[in-house]
């Protein structure tokens, strides 16, 4: 090959690999794009007469006449913006079709003054705004940043394939979907973990939608998930079922649905679905609402689970759907009732141990296959509930313990599964159990 042919090629090489380099865009509205009062919105691919965008390639340069795309850096953040909207109270990038984009970094300052969105268009149709990598918001306001779906007919899906970091310190730091049918996502898929160091994230989903989460939803105690959340006002709401797949919870915090209204005339539900594969421990609050029309919340081990999720639940904790067990391992402690049920068919149900207790307060439990584990036992026998029902029995509320027959028989850690169970409306008459090398008989107790 010829000495001018190599270098055409080498040419050509060096041209095709500097074409798909990642490149930083930065949201200025830097170009000669109006805002109007009653449209303070700047699509994500608009041009100005001449051509350039209201991207820049740094946060305080001049207009690109390019948008961001597939291996692209997106930066948003109030404080960028050349020319403000008229109104100080939101600015809006619209997405114009289906949108990839590499990484998204949001950061909103303390004296920031105005909300930024992501959506689509006024054109109807399902969109779909993929990150190949991360999105990271860092948000110290009290606005919030916000991707969501724009009517009825303006669907948005968005799909993270590693992981979303979110750090606030001000009000609501993230929102996906919103407050209404309005604005309801799509869905939302994650990739990797799901992780919030901090602040509060509010979600809200049409019918039909599911929030997965490959890896693991991880929290502390100053974070806040609100999913669900519904506007305070009935009309602008109706029915939804959502299906949460997470590979765990971790960590510490509140999980609740956010809802404050009281007079709504549809009753959606969200399934919180763990397929672990390694184990998780989430010590905090679970809370769905506690009006009977609103959002009912039900915990689910997945039959495709090989891991240990265990739950520490504190006193305001409230699951009215209940727990079932289809698979793997979870391990709850309850300091009073979920309100809801447990259902066994599979895998393992632990009375988790928790400073040498193990408790558990539930409505009902239902045995259909299984294993009952027993986190721990007090040496001095004094505390010896292991799950305690609390049902409705002719009109008045009762409580009945499941004691141990001989508590000196039982081994902690060890699973025992169900050999028999008998009982009546009026209470249980007893149980029996064994892990094939001893048997342990129960009693019920009245108090």
């Amino acid at each position: 090959m010829k000495k001018k042919q190599i270098c055409k090629l080498l040419f050509a090489y060096f041209c095709a690999c500097s074409s798909i380099l990642a490149a930083d865009y930065y949201f200025t509205n830097a170009a000669n794009l109006a805002w109007t009062v009653t449209d303070p919105r700047i699509n994500w691919g608009a041009t100005d007469s001449e051509g350039y965008s209201s991207w820049s390639a740094s946060a305080d340069g001049p207009a690109v006449k390019g948008i961001p795309g597939a291996g692209d850096n997106v930066y948003i953040s109030p404080s960028y913006i050349v020319n403000p909207p008229p109104s100080t109270s939101y600015q809006m990038q619209a997405l114009t079709e289906d949108t990839t984009i590499a990484n998204l970094y949001v950061n909103m300052l303390a004296d920031d003054k105005f909300s930024t969105w992501i959506q689509p268009t006024s054109k109807d149709g399902s969109y779909s705004f993929t990150v190949t990598n991360d999105i990271n918001i860092t948000n110290n306001s009290t606005y919030a940043f916000t991707i969501r779906s724009y009517g009825a007919n303006r669907h948005l899906s968005v799909t993270v394939r590693n992981d979303v970091n979110v750090n606030g310190s001000g009000g609501v730091s993230a929102v996906f979907g919103s407050d209404n049918d309005f604005y309801n996502l799509k869905g939302l898929t994650v990739g990797g973990d799901f992780n919030i160091i901090q602040g509060r994230v509010n979600m809200n989903y049409g019918n039909g939608a599911s929030f997965d989460v490959a890896g693991v939803v991880n929290m502390n105690s100053s974070s806040k998930l609100y999913l669900m959340q519904r506007r305070n006002d009935a009309t602008k709401v109706t029915a939804a079922n959502v299906t949460a797949n997470w590979g765990g919870l971790s960590g510490s915090g509140l999980i609740g649905s956010g809802t404050t209204a009281t007079a709504y005339e549809f009753q959606s539900t969200l399934l919180i679905n763990f397929k672990n594969t390694k184990d998780a421990t989430f010590s905090g609050v679970i809370q769905d609402n506690s009006n009977s029309k609103d959002v009912i919340y039900t915990i689910q081990m997945d039959a495709s689970a090989t891991a240990t999720q265990t739950l520490i639940l504190a006193d305001s904790s409230s699951i009215k759907g209940g727990i079932n067990v289809k698979g793997g391992k979870i391990s709850v402690y309850t300091e009073s009732g979920i309100n809801g049920d447990v259902g066994l068919s599979n895998g393992v149900f632990e009375a988790y141990s928790n400073g040498g207790n193990s408790q558990v307060y539930v409505n009902s439990f239902y045995w259909d296959g299984g294993a009952l584990s027993f986190g721990a036992i007090n040496s001095n026998n004094t505390s010896s509930a292991v799950i305690q029902l609390t049902a409705d029995f002719v009109g008045s509320l009762s409580e009945y313990e499941i004691i141990y027959g001989s508590l000196a028989d039982v081994v902690a850690g060890t699973e025992y599964k169900l050999v028999s169970w008998s009982g009546s409306e009026s209470g249980f008459s007893g149980a029996e159990f064994s892990d094939n090398a001893s048997e342990l008989g129960y009693s019920s107790n009245y108090r």
